[in-house]
């Protein structure tokens, strides 16, 4: 659960950190590291409570 939380909040903090003038295309790119760390950590928490 931990690693989610962390994972989260730093997608928070990079959300904060995006260039205000951004396109929303280039936002989104900015911010696929921070997706994929969350995606990784909700695939391994659920994989154990699969247990």
């Amino acid at each position: 659960m931990r690693a989610l939380e962390e994972a989260w909040a730093q997608f928070d903090s990079a959300v904060a950190d995006v260039d205000p003038d951004a396109s929303v295309p280039d936002a989104v790119t900015s911010l696929q590291e921070e997706v994929g760390d969350v995606e990784r950590a909700e695939q391994e928490l659920r994989a154990g409570l699969d247990c």
